[in-house]
This record gives C-alpha cells, structure tokens and sequence, in this order.
C-alpha cells in the first residue's frame, strides 16, 4: 500500500482509511488540529518521528493534522 505521494506531498486515501485516524473534509469543524505549515507559523514545528492524529482531504489527497494545545 502506497502512504506517500511524494509529488503532490500527500498522503494517499488507501492509507488514511487503513490507520482508522478520522478523516475530514471541506466544513467539517475541529479544534487544537493543525497543517504542519500551519504548525511552523505558530512557531510550534511538527518534531521528526510525530505522527498526525487525523487527516484532512485537499485537492490531491490527504494531509496530516497535528494536535497543538
């Protein structure tokens, strides 16, 4: 099963629904869950190794969703 796809910088569908983490999509509503771009702007970077807690569907696939408090 492909996890990556390293073109559009995604992860793929098989692989979200496979680790059972929730998926959202466009007007869905959740709290403290952020991009890692948006992880850096707030100065609080997504650590190596730190794996997301969900996952939010974009136009090519899936990104990962970090939880800061």
């Amino acid at each position: 099963m492909k996890k990556f796809n390293e073109y559009y910088k995604t992860y793929t569908a098989e692989y979200c629904k496979s680790t059972g983490l929730p998926m959202y999509g466009c007007g869905d509503e959740f709290e403290n869950l952020y991009s890692k771009s948006k992880c850096q702007k707030m100065k609080r970077p997504v650590q190596e190794g730190e794996e997301p807690v969900a996952f939010y569907r974009v136009k090519n696939g899936y990104c990962g969703l970090y939880e800061r408090i």
